[in-house]
């Protein structure tokens, strides 16, 4: 919820997708195995949060818009 919060209202900007990104630890707790581990699948959800940003095409600076339950 907290990395989710963290984009309404902010630009559509890698700096806000980076801030949302460290969010994640406080609602995010990946499963451990022995495929991977807790703190490489965090940091995979955290990069797939970054790559979901680099791959969208520029939206001109408008605030992130995002539905609200």
């Amino acid at each position: 919820m907290a990395a989710e919060e963290a984009l309404i209202g902010q630009p559509w900007c890698e700096g806000a997708f980076t801030a949302a990104a460290a969010l994640l630890p406080q609602n995010f707790t990946p499963l451990s195995d022995w495929r991977a581990s807790v703190d490489y699948r965090m940091l995979t959800a955290q990069n797939l949060l970054l790559r979901f940003f680099l791959e969208q095409d520029d939206a001109g600076g408008e605030p992130v818009r995002l539905a609200v339950a």
